[in-house]
């Protein structure tokens, strides 16, 4: 459930791969067949004129696997991942309900195990926003039990230097104005612009 905002206009390169995939996935015997142009945009690179190839199922699977059982990916694997431009190398990642057991367990060791791998660049913000009022230091004590970081203390100090927490409801436009402000700051120090929300 990620999205990404700097492009608000799916690409003609999209739209092309869009028709590409829905007979495969009707195929397939997916539940829905529909692909739009905007999904297909977030993770198709550009390949010039053409149509493009649709992903292979063995793909994604490859990609899933290279985590599973806390298996360090090869530096060819990940390699390959970083040239298919699903992710600019620097982003801003903004997770939502950050206080939470899914953030805390899952999405920062996750999101620790791209910047150890260097699959996000190391001036990427990564900024929580959740109801509860933590400081920094409290969203570290409660992500650090969960995270596997080896011998790899240093990187792990670069990675919380990365953290930041704003507290803030879901539904006052205000509290999200305060975010925008938030992010814009961290992103006038860094020159990172692009904005992922998970």
């Amino acid at each position: 459930p990620m999205s990404s905002t700097p492009s608000a206009r799916p690409s003609a390169n999209a739209s092309a791969a869009a028709e590409q995939l829905a007979p495969a996935a009707a195929a397939s015997g997916a539940k829905s067949a529909r692909v739009s142009a905007a999904q297909v945009d977030l993770v198709v690179p550009a390949t010039g004129a053409g149509l493009l190839t649709p992903p292979r199922a063995s793909d994604t699977v490859a990609r899933n696997s290279l985590y599973e059982n806390d298996v360090v990916p090869s530096k060819e694997a990940i390699e390959e991942i970083q040239a298919e431009g699903v992710l600019p190398n620097a982003v801003t990642v903004v997770v939502f309900g950050a206080s939470g057991d899914l953030a805390k367990k899952k999405i920062y060791p996750v999101l620790w195990n791209l910047f150890r791998d260097d699959l996000i660049g190391a001036n990427s913000p990564i900024v929580g926003y959740a109801r509860s009022k933590l400081s920094k230091e409290d969203l570290i004590s409660k992500i650090k039990p969960y995270i596997k970081a080896g011998n790899a203390t240093e990187k792990l100090a670069q990675f919380f230097a990365r953290l930041s927490f704003i507290a803030g409801s879901y539904d006052q436009m205000e509290d999200f104005v305060n975010l925008n402000t938030h992010l814009d700051i961290e992103e006038s120090a860094t020159g990172v612009h692009n904005r992922v929300f998970y």
